[in-house]
């Protein structure tokens, strides 16, 4: 695809784009201000520097939780690929093109690669996984410490778990964005800041779909 003429289409609306950022942002500052918290006596952290990291720990988690119930609420009012309709597969179309994803990366993403205009289907089942493991955290990150005792040690074991699933699904997804956009070069990185991914005229001849705007080289 090196030398093969590619045309940008828009792909992401806005809304979907800045809840990503968000969320992706604040996940990050989790994962810092968790991981810290984890390793208070290793760090030698005072009982004030403890009580002000979970403090803030907290804090940024409701604003990951508002982009969370964002993003959910966006899935049943966006048009196009913002909807839930093209991120949860749900009609032959879409579990014929997971089949082959699977197939495709079976075979060290060699051959010809499934087509998707927006989201890969069998990403998209991943990305509700995470949204359900991520209102978990919110859930008992809000909970854990006004829960009576053996409640709260239980919420404390399970956000403990969710921080590892979740820190699993991000190193999952940034390996596999690299390898897409090693294999398809499709800028997908910077498709999530201006909106468009790019196909060659084969793609959009055979998906007319993709064709929605003017050709962009």
């Amino acid at each position: 695809m090196e030398d093969t003429p590619v045309y940008g289409r828009r792909v992401w609306d806005p809304v979907v784009r800045i809840l990503h950022w968000w969320i992706a942002l604040a996940v990050l500052a989790q994962f810092a201000l968790g991981a810290m918290i984890m390793g208070e006596h290793t760090l030698g952290l005072s009982e004030d520097g403890e009580h002000l990291l979970v403090t803030i720990h907290a804090s940024i988690g409701y604003v990951f939780g508002a982009g969370l119930l964002a993003r959910i609420l966006w899935l049943f009012i966006a048009p196009g690929s913002g909807s839930w309709r093209d991120v949860l597969p749900h009609t032959s179309d879409q579990w014929q093109t997971a089949r082959a994803t699977i197939r495709h990366y079976l075979r060290g993403f060699r051959g010809e690669r499934p087509f998707y205009r927006a989201h890969n289907p069998l990403a998209g089942l991943a990305y509700a996984a995470f949204l359900v493991v991520g209102l978990s955290q919110v859930t008992t990150g809000a909970t854990m410490f006004t829960s009576p005792s053996e409640l709260g040690e239980l919420w404390e074991a399970v956000h403990e778990t969710g921080f590892w699933i979740i820190l699993g699904f991000v190193v999952l997804h940034l390996v596999m964005v690299a390898v897409h956009e090693v294999t398809e070069r499709r800028s997908l990185v910077s498709a999530m800041i201006h909106g468009r991914k790019y196909f060659t005229a084969e793609e959009l001849e055979a998906h007319p779909e993709a064709r929605n705007e003017e050709e962009i080289r």
